[in-house]
C-alpha cells in the first residue's frame, strides 16, 4: 500500500462523498498505526489506543468504524482479546480495478465487492490531473545540458554524465 497515494485517494473520495469528522479522524488514525504495523492485511488495535490518537471517545469509535465498514473503506472483526482487528481497503486499487472493468463488457456493477470501486469511480470521472512538472523541465535541462560543452574544463564530461544520471533517476514514474 503506498501511503501518501492513500491519502490523496482519500481526499478525493472525501470531497466527493463528505463524512463526518469521526470518520475522517479514524480512517487517517487508522492508516497511520497499519503504517506503523508494515502495512499488514489485518492488524490489531485497542480502542485505548485509537481514543488516544484519534481524539474519539469509545462509542465514536464504534460508531465512526460502522460508517467506514458501510463505505467499503475498512473492515473490522473482533477477536477474543481486547484490541480489534481492522483491515484498510485501498483506494487506489479500487479506482485501478473500475479504470479496467470499465473497458471490459462484462462488468456487473451488482457485485458487492465492486460496490465502493463503482461509487469511487464514478464519483472521479472529471478527475482533474495534476501538470507533470518533470516533464516540462526536460526541455529546460537539455539546454542547460549542453552548456557544459563550452567549458574547456577537463571534468566536463563527468558532470555531463552525472548529470544524465540525475536526470534519468528524475524522469523514472515513481519519482
Amino acid at each position: 500500500m503506498n501511503y501518501l497515494k492513500e491519502i490523496v485517494a482519500f481526499s478525493e473520495y472525501n470531497s466527493i462523498n463528505p463524512m463526518s469528522s469521526g470518520q475522517i479522524s479514524l480512517w487517517y488514525t487508522l492508516m497511520a498505526l497499519n503504517n506503523k504495523c508494515g502495512w499488514r492485511e489485518w492488524f490489531s488495535v485497542p480502542n485505548s489506543v485509537l481514543t488516544l490518537n484519534s481524539g474519539l471517545s469509545v462509542s465514536g469509535i464504534r460508531k465512526n468504524r460502522i460508517a467506514l465498514q458501510k463505505k467499503g473503506l475498512i473492515d473490522f472483526r473482533f477477536n477474543n482479546k481486547d484490541a480489534t482487528e481492522y483491515k484498510i481497503n485501498s483506494l487506489v486499487m479500487f479506482k485501478k480495478e473500475e479504470v479496467y472493468s470499465n473497458s471490459d463488457s462484462n462488468n456487473d456493477s451488482n457485485n458487492d465487492s465492486n460496490s465502493i470501486s463503482n461509487n469511487y469511480s464514478n464519483s472521479f470521472g472529471n478527475t482533474l490531473y495534476k501538470q507533470n512538472k518533470t516533464k516540462q523541465n526536460k526541455m529546460k535541462y537539455y539546454t542547460k545540458k549542453n552548456s557544459f560543452n563550452n567549458y574547456e574544463d577537463s571534468n566536463a564530461s563527468d558532470y555531463q554524465k552525472l548529470e544524465d544520471e540525475i536526470l534519468d533517476i528524475m524522469l523514472k514514474p515513481d519519482y
